[in-house]
């Protein structure tokens, strides 16, 4: 019965993450080229969280990256679409020069969180999922996000 229990919340939460990498796909940000380093991550959280039983922990999980995802969707919208970008550059050439440097900067920031991001939630889920830490972590997740 509680193996059953175990089959049914293991295949709750891998559907969670489907949707999540769907929704990742959708958004075509920056972070969804690591859609995969990220899926074999959170597989092998969510493996180890239910072979001992921290449903709970991993919810906590999912609920920062639905979170993070939520704060992407937001910048998104603020950034102008493809096309005003390519008029901007071809009225102004200097203005086009300064953007570039701005998104090459921002490429080397988001790389650098994002290998951040999973170093440490690869060293949290080795630790024990106490509630303060949780709380910390996702206060960190929250910051993260922030300078994407």
């Amino acid at each position: 019965m509680q193996n059953r229990q175990l089959h049914h919340q293991h295949h709750r939460y891998h559907l969670l993450l489907l949707r999540l990498h769907y929704r990742l796909h959708r958004l075509r940000h920056p972070f969804h080229h690591h859609r995969k380093m990220l899926w074999q991550m959170t597989h092998h959280s969510l493996l180890h969280v239910t072979m001992s039983g921290r449903f709970q922990s991993i919810q906590c999980l999912l609920q920062n990256y639905l979170m993070t995802l939520t704060l992407i969707r937001m910048e998104n919208q603020l950034t102008p679409n493809l096309e005003i970008r390519r008029n901007q550059r071809e009225s102004n050439q200097k203005q086009a020069k300064s953007q570039r440097e701005t998104r090459k900067e921002m490429r080397r920031r988001r790389k650098r969180s994002l290998c951040s991001f999973i170093l440490l939630v690869d060293v949290y889920t080795s630790f024990s999922y106490s509630s303060w830490q949780f709380s910390l972590y996702g206060a960190w997740c929250l910051s993260l996000a922030s300078t994407w």
